[in-house]
């Protein structure tokens, strides 16, 4: 049978508003306030003014912030990553340096048992304010349909959406209806929830793209990123927000997803990351989660019939707490099985291990959910009017051939290996 990765990412450095994401990462305030301080110093500014900008709270408090996400075991962002295993944080910055086609090489080479993988989009530009990436997100599109049909139908993208671009419905239904690619990707961190927006025009953008998702029959897939541990968050600044990166990652809450399954029931959403790795590495140390997504996922996986969720970034495979990570997944997730997807996550994944450790480990230490994640489960999350229809159509516009074994088996056949 072919195998999925799930969630994997081919972007590079210059894809990434840089500055914007560092002050995202590792300090909102702190990172504006020193830019400021360096602008009124180049501008001649007497130390009066210039101290003003350093007040306890918008300077000192991300500092703080800082020594407190060095010490939280459940904190798995960057700054975790770099002081726990500074070798790995090296590797994975090294990757970055690739450009996208290489890294999408890369991807296939270190892991020769998948057979197709899934690369999410992420567009980045109405995030980070002043902070524009080297590379507009219009080509990264057309690179990622390039890449498309280099790979002949190995790589089925996923199109970043933002509700908050121009034209945003339109050029998604073009990516998917025509360009190649076969899902939507949603990140909320940037700066949205899922529902219940108080900007009518994006309110309008997403409830119109999930009446656009729901109404392709099969529906075409959603992966929305929900990890309250890791991940990139909006650096923009907005009134009666006290700590920016708790408000921003908090927008990936499960729970702001209730209006819209109540809504559009047969809505197909992959929760990316189930919860986060900070989550269930407390929950197989034994301790206390600091949040509990994972338990809201859980119940719409149970009461939705399109809802799963993917592990990606979960390197807990390869650490000392894998056996206690099994125990407590295999007891959570059972009843529901059919709905869980594997994903590398990569090349973020490579802070925490290298790829083929991390397929290695999965495959030894739960072989039957291995399987059927990368199998079974990841054809029926994908198999959508887009795998039916749009992309084996996208190489044929491109005088291309889709392969047998990458077509047929969105057609009801049974997947083949090879």
């Amino acid at each position: 049978m072919l195998k999925i990765d799930c969630h994997c990412h081919v972007f590079d450095n210059d894809c990434v508003p840089v500055g914007g994401m560092l002050a995202s990462r590792f300090g909102i305030s702190l990172s504006r306030k020193a830019g400021e301080w360096i602008k009124k110093v180049k501008g001649g500014a007497e130390w009066t003014s210039i101290g003003n900008l350093l007040s306890f709270e918008n300077f000192f408090f991300d500092v703080l912030a800082l020594f407190r996400q060095a010490a939280d075991r459940q904190e798995k962002d960057s700054l975790f990553a770099v002081l726990k295993s500074p070798g790995d944080f090296l590797a994975f910055m090294k990757i970055g340096r690739l450009g996208i086609k290489k890294i999408a090489m890369e991807l296939m080479r270190r892991a020769p048992q998948m057979d197709i993988w899934v690369p999410l989009m992420v567009d980045m530009s109405h995030a980070y304010p002043g902070s524009g990436s080297a590379r507009t997100y219009e080509t990264q599109k057309e690179i990622m349909s390039g890449l498309v049909l280099e790979a002949g139908g190995r790589f089925m993208p996923f199109y970043g959406f933002d509700p908050r671009g121009k034209d945003a419905l339109d050029k998604a239904v073009r990516a998917i209806e025509g360009q190649g690619f076969v899902g939507i990707k949603l990140y909320p961190p940037l700066g949205f929830k899922p529902a219940e927006n108080e900007e009518p025009g994006v309110e309008e953008a997403l409830w119109n793209l999930y009446a656009f998702c729901c109404d392709s029959r099969p529906a075409i897939p959603i992966t929305v990123h929900c990890s309250w541990s890791a991940g990139v968050y909006s650096n923009e600044h907005r009134p009666g927000i006290g700590n920016p990166k708790s408000y921003y990652r908090h927008l990936a809450d499960p729970a702001h997803w209730r209006p819209v399954f109540a809504r559009f029931p047969r809505l197909k959403v992959n929760f990316a990351h189930f919860g986060g790795l900070g989550e269930w590495a407390a929950l197989a140390a034994g301790d206390t989660p600091r949040e509990r997504w994972s338990d809201t996922i859980l119940e719409f996986m149970r009461d939705y019939e399109n809802v799963y969720t993917d592990l990606s970034f979960h390197g807990l495979v390869t650490s000392p707490l894998a056996d206690g990570y099994r125990k407590v997944l295999e007891k959570r997730i059972r009843g529901v099985e059919g709905k869980v997807l594997l994903g590398s996550d990569w090349y973020m994944l490579r802070i925490q291990c290298p790829l083929q450790n991390y397929w290695r480990s999965f495959e030894t230490l739960m072989p039957d959910l291995y399987w059927r994640a990368v199998g079974e489960n990841a054809f029926k999350f994908l198999a959508s009017r887009a795998t039916k229809e749009y992309f084996p159509r996208f190489f044929t516009a491109n005088q291309r051939d889709l392969p047998k074994a990458y077509r047929e088996p969105f057609n009801g056949a049974v997947p083949s290996s090879g």
